[in-house]
């Protein structure tokens, strides 16, 4: 059971390492530049809308699932017709949300088929997440491990062939990029089902009040952490398009920042899957605890810090490769966004712990404070700083939250940062600075080889400080669960 949760976890890493980036960086950046930055600022302008209130039709469900069927699998068959049916209607109350609050606004009318389908789209991504907890809580880990990036490769399938060899793609419109969306979803959700049938013999689809009252009494806490989460993380873009009413300009300028803080974010966010389960499973074995924060730490500064570093170094040859329009104002936006990868990163650590052991409440207010904080500071610095006072709105916001959590852990659940850790993580971190801007200096070469040979240096010295202990790491995963 051990080697395949490591093979598991090994499996869902490489996928998502080797398909999300192709899709960010070969797909989607590239419909950008086919369609206008101001294009498709407005088609992430109308997404992250409908992201925003996600928390209506997906309200901690997933949650649920994860943590009630894995320990009785027995009883998926009574689960999923209910929550099928509750998600259907759920799903209704958030299209009409979510297409009013289109209505509402003063959005050009030819972008509602847009906003229509985005909508969907959300609804059908998040069915398969929920699907998929039910797979893998059924013990089906590999099956999932598989699932996790199938609708990332379709739409690199479908969407790539449609952008770069069709014969539409000099004249590719960006409600092809959700039509394309729409495809992968929905044969995802048809695969997913599938595989279930196979399991239950029968699919279902059922409603009772009662059961859909005590669902969303449970997963309230965990609904208000998603909608707390997507306003400070998604709210950027939007407050861009409605305070300078520039079409979505700089909202799409913003976008190709940002695009690679979602796809580092991945990390983060594999990070906190993993430890989850483990936090959850050695809550009263204090010293498992602290290990899995000091080495949780320690990978997520490696893998943040060289990433950031690298990042903000060759910011504008990124830029100039992501757009061939791109100026120095593009790169500067890149600064404070992965500044923000490094801090929303260690967030994940202890947020991750709050939530193992039911803290909730107390992340709920750090994080409702965060949503605050960022739309304040969003008003201040766009008006005057545009698309760059959103960034560093998102760092202050980011750092500020990573804190909190921090704070909160350390009162809350008594855990301890050694002295030498902290140490070693500055000594690494001016290490970085200064390894990727000396060669960055002085050596002439390509600036992906400069690159490449800034990282190569950090990892050695990443070795040297004990930053990463492949004993220590071996040695927790193997560790027993207390009986």
């Amino acid at each position: 059971m051990k080697k395949e949760f490591i093979l598991n976890i090994i499996l869902l890493l490489a996928i998502n390492f080797l398909i999300k980036p192709f899709y960010l960086f070969g797909v989607d950046l590239h419909i950008q530049n086919i369609v206008g930055t101001d294009t498709y600022g407005m088609y992430k302008v109308l997404f992250n809308i409908a992201f925003l209130l996600q928390f209506v039709h997906e309200p901690g469900i997933q949650a649920f699932n994860s943590q009630n069927i894995a320990k009785d699998p027995q009883r998926l068959g009574f689960h999923l017709p209910r929550i099928l049916g509750l998600k259907l209607i759920l799903g209704v109350v958030y299209f009409i949300l979510a297409i009013g609050y289109f209505l509402c606004n003063p959005y050009d009318a030819s972008l509602l088929p847009l906003m229509i389908v985005i909508t969907i789209n959300l609804f059908l991504s998040t069915l398969f997440l929920f699907l998929r907890t039910n797979i893998a809580s059924i013990g089906k880990y590999r099956t999932d491990s598989l699932l996790s990036s199938l609708d990332k490769l379709l739409m690199l399938i479908i969407l790539g062939v449609l952008s770069w060899v069709s014969p539409f793609r000099e004249n590719f419109e960006i409600i092809w990029l959700a039509y394309g969306q729409f495809a992968a979803f929905l044969i995802s959700c048809i695969v997913a089902l599938f595989i279930l049938y196979k399991h239950l013999g029968i699919l279902k689809i059922s409603f009772s009040w009662d059961y859909a009252k005590k669902l969303l009494k449970w997963s309230l806490p965990y609904a208000l952490i998603l909608l707390s989460m997507s306003a400070y993380t998604r709210m950027d873009s939007i407050m861009i398009e409605r305070i300078l009413d520039d079409g979505g300009l700089e909202s799409g300028i913003y976008e190709y920042g940002y695009r690679f803080l979602d796809a580092f974010n991945m990390v983060g966010y594999l990070f906190a899957a993993l430890l989850l389960p483990m936090y959850a499973s050695n809550l009263k074995n204090n010293k498992v605890i602290n290990d899995l924060i000091d080495i949780g730490l320690r990978m997520m500064v490696l893998v943040t810090f060289v990433g950031a570093a690298a990042a903000i170094t060759y910011r504008n040859e990124i830029m100039t490769w992501s757009n061939k329009n791109a100026t120095p104002y593009y790169g500067e936006i890149m600064i404070y966004l992965m500044l923000s990868f490094i801090v929303l990163s260690i967030a994940y650590i202890f947020g991750s712990l709050l939530m193992a052991s039911n803290r909730l409440k107390n992340l709920n207010i750090v994080l409702l404070f965060g949503v605050v904080l960022n739309f304040g500071l969003n008003m201040y610095l766009i008006p005057s700083e545009h698309a760059l006072g959103a960034a560093k709105a998102t760092l202050i916001t980011q750092t500020i939250m990573a804190l909190g959590q921090i704070i909160l852990v350390y009162k809350l659940i008594k855990v301890k940062i050694t002295l030498r850790l902290l140490l070693s993580i500055v000594v690494f971190g001016l290490l970085c600075a200064l390894i990727f801007g000396s060669i960055y200096a002085y050596i002439s070469i390509g600036w992906v080889y400069r690159a490449v040979l800034s990282i190569s240096f950090t990892m050695i010295f990443a070795l040297v400080l004990r930053l990463v202990d492949v004993k220590s790491i071996t040695g927790l995963i193997t560790r027993k669960k207390p009986t």
